[in-house]
């Protein structure tokens, strides 16, 4: 590989010694005269920035230090680090902040996990290359001409008072296909969406005291040939011809946000994948529940009433394989599934098992759907922790309505409650421990979240009368509505 051998002077602002010396190799391998220097910390970030001697071509910074983080973090070092372009170093789950970011002044974000050598490379030479196209834009209205027509990204000049636009330059020609004509004739609400294209217009027609290239935002453009692009648009107040004018910029990002999808699309194909295991999970362990429930009548000598529970069980068992690759079942399938369940758990219970379900009216079992097996761990724990007081007709209900797109599901039982359940467990000298069914179903319920926008969210309630004695248990399942179009 040959190495690029002009001088760079390079800050790394990164904790993680790991993280630090592979970055420092990879840079390295590319640069035959770099000089590297790390800070730690925030404190020593701003000591060093803050040195009048040191002069830096491009920081890469940790978005997570132990003295500073976040959003704070980045607009401090942005504040110190004045003409010097910073780069973000970011992980997988830090991907949404970084995409905010880059509307904080940072040139770039890399992802750790896929730092390689020529990407590496490449974004440091792209940020030196985009910092300074910036200040020479802001150097002299003297240079302006040449830098305008010459530079390789696309640039208009708008005439506030004309409302027009009064040049554009050969990198927007040959980016958008038209020709000079018809660019001048038109306005970015003929060239991109037109309710963006009017903010944008609006913006433009602002005066704006503080001169300087400033980030205006990102918009859907559309070329001649009907092919949309995303782009960056920076935007700088000029006065030329005696005119208040504005210089714009437009970055394109096509490609950037591209990666962005395709990484966000991975982490919720890997998300769904790892809810699904757990689904299946879920099965053993479901099954060797149900399966307790048949020793009594075996242990009885009951055999008519043994190959009724078998037969019950094939059938849960087929409802069990038929819903097992589905992401989401329908709320029909879900429930035909419990109702299979009860009337098999309920025969081992020593006391009569009162169960119902009540759907609100307008709801569609069939077009509303539902992760397979989410509500079954929750009627699992009532039965087999809830109901221990054979003196009590047991009682289970669920709930399901739906109000502003919101489903909701209520599960409710009569049970001696979480409290009672765990003493008796104690008397009994049983270890404390949650409920495996539980444990996983928590599991899935937050890698719903993150490979789905339906915002799944779980509340445990104890219930008690009027003299504090506990009356059950009440779970509330909600999540925003799955219809068929959006599977």
């Amino acid at each position: 590989m040959i190495k690029d051998k002009k001088p760079y002077n390079l800050l790394i602002i990164e904790d993680n010694i790991g993280d630090f010396i592979l970055i420092s190799d990879y840079l390295s391998e590319v640069m035959d005269n770099v000089r590297i220097t790390q800070a730690k910390n925030f404190r020593d970030s701003k000591n060093i920035l803050q040195d009048s001697g040191n002069k830096f071509d491009v920081i890469l910074l940790d978005l997570t230090l132990p003295d500073n983080k976040g959003e704070v973090l980045i607009s401090e070092i942005i504040d110190l680090a004045f003409d010097c372009p910073v780069l973000v170093l970011t992980g997988y789950t830090d991907i949404e902040f970084s995409i905010k970011s880059l509307s904080l002044g940072v040139s770039d974000y890399l992802i750790k996990e896929d730092i390689r050598v020529s990407s590496l490379y490449k974004s440091i030479l792209y940020a030196i290359e985009r910092k300074k196209t910036i200040l020479e834009l802001e150097a002299s209205e003297k240079r302006y001409s040449d830098l305008f027509h010459l530079s390789p990204l696309p640039k208009w000049v708008y005439n506030q008072s004309e409302k027009r636009f009064m040049q554009v330059n050969q990198a927007a020609i040959n980016k958008y296909g038209y020709s000079e004509e018809e660019l001048l004739s038109m306005t970015f609400i003929d060239i991109g969406d037109e309710i963006e294209g009017q903010q944008l217009m609006e913006i433009l027609n602002k005066d704006e005291s503080t001169q300087g290239n400033i980030f205006v935002g990102r918009y859907k453009h559309f070329k001649k040939s009907k092919e949309e692009i995303d782009v960056e648009i920076y935007c700088n107040q000029i006065v030329l011809n005696q005119s208040i004018c504005k210089s714009i910029i437009a970055f394109d990002i096509t490609d950037k946000i591209q990666i962005i999808n395709s990484l966000r699309l991975e982490k919720q194909q890997s998300a769904r994948f790892q809810s699904q295991l757990l689904s299946s999970q879920l099965n053993p362990h479901f099954i060797f529940n149900t399966l307790n429930s048949f020793q009594y009548y075996i242990l009885k000598g009951e055999i008519e009433e043994s190959i009724q529970n078998i037969a019950e069980f094939s059938k849960l068992m087929r409802q069990v394989l038929e819903n097992s690759d589905s992401t989401f079942i329908s709320f029909f399938d879900e429930i035909k599934f419990i109702n299979t369940y009860i009337n098999i758990s309920k025969k081992r219970l020593p006391q009569s098992l009162d169960f119902s379900i009540q759907i609100s009216d307008g709801f569609h079992l069939k077009s509303q759907f539902i992760p397979p097996m989410l509500l079954q761990p929750y009627v699992e724990n009532a039965i087999k922790h809830g109901f221990t007081n054979p003196a009590i007709v047991s009682k289970l209900s669920i709930e399901i309505s739906q109000s502003n797109g919101v489903i909701t599901c209520k599960i409710k039982d009569n049970g001696v409650g979480r409290v009672e359940s765990q003493l008796a467990k104690n008397i009994l000298g049983e270890p404390h421990k949650k409920s495996m069914a539980m444990g996983i179903n928590h599991k899935r319920i937050d890698l719903l979240n993150e490979s789905t926008d339906r915002n799944f969210q779980v509340k445990v309630i104890d219930c008690y009368d009027n003299q504090n004695q506990a009356t059950g248990t009440e779970v509330i399942i909600s999540f925003e509505q799955i219809t068929d179009e959006m599977i």
